[in-house]
């Protein structure tokens, strides 16, 4: 095992973890700290060393480079974000979330560029969330955090605690170690994906099996249609693809099923509440589709979208800075968030250009699938990138936090790596 190797294991196995320690004081008041401050993250080290060991690394020929493609493509909107300081809300989190933007695209570029053993680096991935899942899944069962270090759950009645009403209570969502559900379920939706190349192994079968059950804990609705959309037909893909995939398949669906079978009786009643078909305390129904329309009125995420749009038809060319859409939201008299929505935040923060950017990495994946050989990690990758896509067009952190980017950014490096070895010759 070479350093680099070494180095962009330790990434993968820290890259959910949410504990980050500021560096300055906040950029600007009123807004969650983490959204407008400089932190130093537990995967900052690991990914830092990774791109100088790339730099100092000898290069390869031009024929066996990859990456370019989504590395251009990122790139262009870390120049965008540098742009967009000139004319930001606040400039400094313009810098600060520019940076950001540059890291994520250099840490793309060295894990590309390096070709890391993708199956390795997979298998590291998905032993890092098997820890996650089982933490969250101890956290749901106990309604409060378990103590850990670098543990971010709080209890349910805690303010700022990520639950949802259930009776005449709150129920805790499963966190992990990450900074929110959300972000856990959308690990845990890229991992079930990219672990389907790996289902000969008993080990990783009983992995899924944990994670479906920890996928449930964090009750993410945009995980669960992110992978009820794209898992089923890539494993479909492979059943047809790889005679000797089969038998793992199956054994892992059997586990999957089962796992999940016991777990959604045994919380029958929070999935009720959590998918809408129980309205919210106060309100009257008399069906499902009421109480599901009754949740809508209630959700944040329609407002946040109103302002991302009304900030895009006012700043469609130049945007208001990088990292600066939740002034946005904050000056509209709404919850100071990010737009739950990559591609309308993108728009929002550096130009309609951004956006469109965020949408042509889709293109980039897909292109690569259609002009290459599709082995079972090039279709399991751009599987996890679609997933991906769908998760951000219902919520944010796939590029607003930076566990998310680092995601996003390794799932495109696994794709051009495949691509590579697709190549013939």
């Amino acid at each position: 095992m070479t350093t680099r190797q070494f180095t962009a294991f330790a990434l993968v196995l820290l890259m959910p973890f949410g504990a980050a320690h500021p560096l300055t004081r906040p950029l600007a008041s009123g807004v969650y700290w983490l959204y407008v401050t400089p932190a130093l993250e537990a995967t900052d080290a690991a990914a830092l060393l990774l791109v100088l060991l790339s730099m100092m690394a000898p290069r390869q020929p031009a024929r066996r480079r990859s990456g370019a493609n989504a590395v251009q493509l990122l790139a262009a909107l870390t120049a965008l974000g540098a742009l967009s300081v000139l004319h930001a809300w606040v400039p400094s989190l313009a810098v600060a979330s520019t940076v950001r933007w540059a890291f994520a695209a250099a840490v793309c570029w060295a894990l590309a560029d390096a070709e890391m053993p993708i199956e390795q680096l997979v298998a590291v991935f998905l032993a890092g969330l098997a820890l996650q899942s089982l933490v969250a899944i101890l956290q749901v069962i106990r309604q409060g955090p378990l103590g850990l270090p670098g543990e971010l759950a709080p209890f349910a009645n805690w303010p700022g605690a990520s639950t949802f009403a259930l009776g005449s209570g709150r129920w805790l969502r499963g966190y992990g170690l990450t900074f929110h559900p959300n972000v856990l379920g959308g690990f845990l939706c890229v991992g079930l994906i990219l672990s389907l190349p790996l289902l000969g192994s008993r080990v990783v079968q009983l992995v899924c099996g944990v994670m479906s059950v920890a996928l449930l804990a964090t009750f993410s609705r945009s995980a669960w249609i992110a992978t009820a959309l794209i898992l089923p037909p890539t494993a479909i893909l492979m059943w047809r693809r790889d005679p000797f995939a089969r038998r793992g398949l199956a054994i892992a669906a059997v586990m999957v099923v089962a796992g999940l079978s016991a777990a959604g009786w045994t919380w029958r009643d929070s999935i009720k509440a959590r998918i809408g078909m129980q309205a919210p305390p106060g309100a009257v129904t008399t069906s499902a589709p009421a109480a599901i329309i009754e949740h809508l009125k209630h959700d944040d995420r329609i407002a946040l979208t109103a302002v991302a749009l009304r900030v895009i038809a006012d700043h469609p060319i130049l945007g208001i800075g990088a990292g600066n859409s939740p002034l946005a939201e904050q000056r509209a008299d709404v919850t100071p968030l990010y737009p739950h929505n990559v591609a309308l935040m993108l728009a929002a923060e550096v130009g309609i250009a951004g956006g469109l950017l965020w949408v042509s990495l889709m293109g980039t994946a897909a292109w690569r699938l259609r002009h290459s050989r599709p082995t079972v990690w090039l279709v399991a990758g751009v599987g996890a990138f679609a997933a991906l896509q769908i998760i951000a067009l219902l919520d944010c952190y796939p590029w607003s936090l930076n566990a998310g980017r680092l995601l996003t950014v390794t799932v495109l490096a696994i794709i051009e790596t495949a691509a590579v070895r697709a190549r013939p010759g």
